[in-house]
């Protein structure tokens, strides 16, 4: 899977007002590596949410890689600024020194275990120096704590909308090839997240035991759509709501939870709940027994501007004043100017592949039970030890 996150920042009138000082906690005082796990958790599904809200049929997001932009550019953020990043990404007592540290230790620990999983998540900043020139002290955190990789370029040029696309290509392996039209004339940088994950199945499906069956979208109508079949061990969980099931990867260390909400519930509705406690206890409670599974085969592509959810979120005036001056000097008053993100997912017989873009300016042993995913559903790519989602998604509609 791939995701991408980019950021522009613009330059505009000169800021005339002082910056806010403020004294932040030790990072002792913010919170333990667990909290900080608990609160990626509750910031990627409380995302999902507000993008269910828009109403959507699909809806496919990737939390970690819209924390990763974000949190670099907090990174940079100070006073009003700050606080508002802390709202809109659901940060808790964390502030950007403690935010970085734990980032840091958390990627650590995604990378995968065996061969079977890629997973590769890179960062980079590209900007144009006749509006922007970075901080030393933003530049080495970054590099320390990001990974990240800043490269200078002309935005005046057409042929720089090249030079980031192509290097958005080549990261995503092709998956993704193009996140930005055009530079407009008072961007002066672009933070960029791109995360690649796939891995095939622990436990796949065989392809002869594939077939077309009937899909029952939110609306009633029916779709016919190529659905796999299996009649094995696997773990999961039935409540009277919905039901789970976990398809673990070959290495173990990532999987896939689909989740069926009953005939009476819909997947919008549970989207809605779908809170950490209810997200710890279906990982929690999953059984391996034997159960008859029916899955689509499905391919998801969205595109949306995150702009309009992330003000929802408390980041009321970060679009139109911010205080970005952590990061560096730039020639005018700074403040975001999009947020796009593009993802991609696929769900097949042997495994699971996908891309996503996100560009911001300035997932009884004779009789076993049946889950049959033949109506909207909800799906979560997460790391097994930290329980981290990196995708989320809902299908409403696999065709």
């Amino acid at each position: 899977m791939v995701f991408i996150m980019g950021l522009a920042l613009i330059s505009c009138e000169p800021n005339v007002e002082d910056p806010i000082i403020q004294v932040l906690p030790e990072i002792s005082q913010q919170g333990s590596m667990e909290d900080y796990q608990s609160m990626s958790i509750d910031f990627g599904l409380s995302m999902f949410q507000d993008v269910v809200d828009m109403g959507e049929e699909n809806v496919l997001i990737s939390p970690y890689s819209l924390q990763s932009a974000l949190l670099m550019t907090m990174n940079g953020a100070e006073g009003e600024t700050l606080n508002e990043f802390r709202d809109a990404l659901n940060t808790q007592n964390f502030y950007p020194d403690g935010l970085r540290e734990y980032y840091s230790i958390l990627a650590e620990k995604l990378n995968p275990i065996g061969e079977n999983t890629n997973f590769n998540s890179k960062n980079k900043l590209y900007y144009y120096p006749t509006l922007f020139s970075p901080d030393e002290e933003y530049v080495e955190e970054i590099e320390s704590f990001y990974t990240g990789s800043f490269a200078e370029e002309d935005f005046s040029k057409e042929e720089t909308v090249d030079v980031i696309n192509d290097w958005v290509s080549e990261t995503t392996e092709g998956r993704i090839e193009k996140v930005l039209d055009q530079i407009n004339s008072d961007e002066a940088l672009f933070l960029i997240n791109a995360l690649v994950f796939t891995a095939d199945w622990a436990l796949g499906f065989e392809p002869n035991a594939s077939f077309i069956k009937s899909f029952t979208k939110g609306d009633g109508s029916i779709v016919e759509i190529p659905t796999m079949s299996s009649d094995d061990s696997r773990p999961f969980v039935i409540y009277e709501d919905f039901a789970a099931v976990d398809l673990p990867v070959k290495d173990e260390d990532y999987a896939v939870t689909f989740i069926l909400p009953s005939e009476n519930n819909d997947a919008t509705n549970f989207a809605k709940s779908f809170n950490v406690d209810l997200y710890e206890q279906i990982c929690n409670e999953m059984q391996l027994s034997r159960v008859q599974l029916y899955l689509p085969k499905f391919e998801l592509a969205t595109s949306m501007d995150m702009k309009e959810i992330l003000e929802g979120r408390g980041m009321s005036t970060t679009f139109e004043n911010a205080d970005l001056s952590g990061m560096g000097d730039f020639a005018g008053n700074e403040y975001l100017t999009r947020v796009l993100h593009d993802v991609f997912i696929k769900i097949d017989e042997r495994g699971i592949e996908g891309a996503a873009v996100t560009t911001v300016g300035v997932g009884v042993e004779s009789v076993p039970p049946t889950l049959e995913f033949n109506r909207p559903f909800v799906f979560v790519v997460r790391h097994v030890e930290t329980k981290v989602p990196i995708f989320i998604g809902k299908v409403g509609n696999p065709a």
